[in-house]
């Protein structure tokens, strides 16, 4: 696997979150943004958050004898 390939799989799952929070907002009035502090802000934030330390941990564990595909290297 790629590092394109794998970086779109793992990202995949944060971008369709965002996706269906932006489609959704129209019809549910409390993912609107403004507010600013509204529970639209609270989601997108969670969204961010998890897919941050999702990132880091990948980076973290490639650094420790896996590819960067965060697949285990193939000797």
């Amino acid at each position: 696997m790629t590092v394109a390939n794998a970086f779109f799989i793992f990202t995949l799952p944060f971008m369709l979150a965002e996706v269906a929070t932006g489609v959704a907002s129209p019809f549910f009035d409390p993912l609107k943004i403004p507010p600013i502090l509204g529970l639209g802000t609270v989601v997108d934030c969670i969204i961010l958050v998890v897919g941050l330390m999702f990132s880091i941990l990948r980076a973290s564990r490639s650094g420790a004898g896996e590819s960067d595909t965060g697949l285990p290297d193939a000797h």
